[in-house]
């Protein structure tokens, strides 16, 4: 699964958009159930988060800034459009 996630990346990096795919979204869920379910069963031990639940977290920290890219893509596009648009009827 980790892999494949490096994958999905990989691909929303070489999308122009950074436009995240329904399989990709389908894996996000995946590892969120994970990351919950490690770190709900680490909470009822006293010992720090294992390898697994650190490396969960960070993929998913990752999938955030991506969408966070896309978000910014999209309003530079809402943008370039809207400056392309004034300048055209001055």
């Amino acid at each position: 699964m980790i892999w494949d996630t490096f994958g999905s990346f990989h691909n929303i990096l070489q999308n122009e958009q950074y436009k995240s795919s329904f399989q990709h979204q389908t894996l996000i869920l995946t590892l969120k159930q994970r990351f919950w379910a490690h770190k709900h069963e680490e909470n009822t031990v006293d010992q720090p988060f294992s390898t697994e639940t650190t490396m969960l977290y960070e993929l998913l920290a990752i999938h955030h800034l991506l969408e966070e890219l896309h978000r910014i893509h999209c309003l530079k596009d809402r943008y370039n459009l809207n400056n392309s648009s004034v300048s055209l009827s001055s």
